[in-house]
């Protein structure tokens, strides 16, 4: 995968480099538009009653994307015409990455991460 920018979602694969974009610029509106709306609401209210926790203690800081150094993309599994698995790894500047398969549907005309990235 080249630079990251955000590229919009017509593909797995640049819905996938918009999502490690808004990461980067810490873009939390932006970067639930990556996700399916499904995701995107569990997203949003995670993030509400996170901020509700804020305003009464104090709470853990986010994990970003800050540390990304390199994305290595491996394969794309079509599961369907609607659903496909990329399967990529993120090194975070340890040297060695994690590996894992991403899901994303197509919603209309864009794709959308559809599920968390599951370890392989």
């Amino acid at each position: 995968m080249g630079s990251l920018e955000h590229s919009g979602y017509a593909t797995p694969l640049v819905t996938l480099q918009t999502a490690l974009w808004t990461g980067l610029q810490d873009c939390p509106d932006a970067y639930f538009d990556c996700f399916t709306p499904e995701i995107k609401e569990q997203f949003q209210d995670a993030r509400a009653r996170a901020a509700e926790k804020a305003r009464c203690g104090p709470t853990s800081p986010d994990s970003s994307c800050e540390h990304l150094q390199r994305v290595r993309v491996y394969a794309e599994h079509v599961v369907s015409d609607n659903e496909i698995q990329l399967e990529y790894e993120l090194d975070m500047g340890s040297g060695a990455g994690t590996r894992c398969r991403q899901p994303f549907r197509r919603v209309g005309e864009t794709w959308k991460i559809s599920g968390p990235p599951q370890e392989v």
